[in-house]
């Protein structure tokens, strides 16, 4: 006799299939095709603490994630041009928040083996060589056709909020686990080209009588 924990697992990998087969009909994916994707644009945001990973490994038991990352400041430029939002030193830190937010959650399915990350930069600097990385992570022959995309502007380019606020950023920034992902994504020389310094920690001052 199955326990309750063999009974629901047993359980949400049953709807997990359901749910798998009405979103690829809902998409008209032909249920024969070996690779089929799906792009979600996440821009950081509060209800990122409400959704799990372990909802979509019950629908994509196999599923691989590949994450675009972009410069945290530019994103948050680029949000601001989106949203059409005042670019403040408090709209970017906010974004900046959300940045951090977004890399931890979406790093989380590097535990699965099934996760490649890419950075937006890399990908408009070496187009091909970027593009033959998610070919090979996604097992699937290389084609001259993957640029083809690339090629197109998809969303008109907004003006630069900052431009002429640059002031916004002359005094340090610290975020929490900011400087962490700067590092490890190897950010920090083009921010401090853009004449910005991120803190490793906040720091405190003292102050004697």
């Amino acid at each position: 006799m199955k326990n309750r924990e063999e009974l629901t697992k047993e359980e949400q990998q049953r709807i997990g299939k359901l749910i798998a087969q009405f979103l690829a009909d809902v998409t008209k994916t032909d249920h024969q095709l070996a690779h089929w994707g799906f792009k979600e644009i996440w821009n950081g945001s509060p209800q990122f603490e409400t959704f799990d990973w372990e909802i979509y490994d019950h629908i994509f038991p196999r599923a691989k994630y590949i994450h675009l990352v972009r410069n945290p400041v530019r994103y948050a430029i680029s949000t601001a041009g989106r949203t059409k939002d005042v670019f403040t030193r408090e709209f970017m830190t906010g974004q900046l928040n959300n940045w951090v937010e977004m890399e931890k959650y979406n790093a989380r399915r590097a535990a699965t083996k099934r996760y490649c990350r890419l950075r937006y930069e890399d990908l408009i600097s070496e187009p091909e060589k970027e593009m033959k990385r998610i070919t090979a992570f996604i097992d699937i022959p290389w084609d001259e056709k993957c640029l083809t995309p690339l090629e197109i502007r998809h969303v008109p380019s907004f003006r630069n909020p900052a431009e002429g606020n640059t002031h916004i950023w002359k005094k340090p920034i610290f975020v929490p686990g900011l400087h962490q992902y700067i590092v490890a994504l190897g950010y920090e020389k083009e921010l401090e080209d853009m004449g910005i310094t991120i803190l490793k920690e906040k720091k405190k001052y003292f102050f004697w009588k």
